[in-house]
């Protein structure tokens, strides 16, 4: 979506093909938006882990035999996952800004 208008041969162009421009302006808005889904995930996740934590007592021997705690590890995974792809997602969107497009 964004290589291809200042590469579309062996060499490089110094602009993007005409025609091809809306390519880093979708890709901005699509990397936004894929932040703010991620965000909402791992706040969604965190609620939830927030609400099932106490759960069960025990250690973790105990809590595997009968099979509680797994609520709280899928949400504590989800929350820190939905955090972690947020960032991700946030540093190639600074990327995306701070490089020219076909760096020309």
């Amino acid at each position: 979506m964004t290589s291809w208008p200042c590469f579309p041969s062996a060499i490089r162009r110094t602009a993007p093909l005409a025609g091809y421009d809306w390519a880093r302006t979708g890709a901005v808005i699509l990397l936004a938006v894929c932040a703010v889904l991620a965000a909402i995930a791992g706040a969604t996740a965190w609620r939830h882990f927030r609400r099932v934590r106490d759960e069960a007592s025990g250690g973790h021997d105990a809590l595997a035999e009968i099979g509680h705690g797994r609520t709280r590890f899928v949400a504590l995974w989800g929350a820190y996952l939905g955090a972690g792809f947020a960032l991700a997602t946030l540093v190639t969107l600074a990327g995306f800004l701070l490089v020219p497009q076909c760096l020309g």
